[in-house]
């Protein structure tokens, strides 16, 4: 898994995929290396984070240590 820091929270992906980030507009967009968009990650103006998933990954979220990790959906039929 790869770690991205993203504001306050760390964000962990698959080594497949990789991430474009807006700082300015406080925005994530996490794809596969087709160019398959996975996901979309932001801050609010609350700094509260905002999650939308694609259908084809899983998401699995660790408040206390502030750790969203992203997998693709394969990741579920291999474990």
């Amino acid at each position: 898994m790869k770690k991205i820091s993203f504001f306050n929270w760390e964000i962990e992906i698959d080594e497949s995929l990789f991430t474009i980030v807006d700082k300015d507009e406080r925005k994530m967009a996490i794809m596969e290396n087709s160019f398959e968009l996975n996901a979309v990650i932001w801050m609010n103006s609350n700094d509260e984070i905002q999650v939308k998933p694609t259908w084809d990954c899983v998401f699995s979220v660790n408040e206390k240590k502030r750790i969203i990790s992203i997998r693709h959906a394969d990741y579920l039929r291999e474990n």
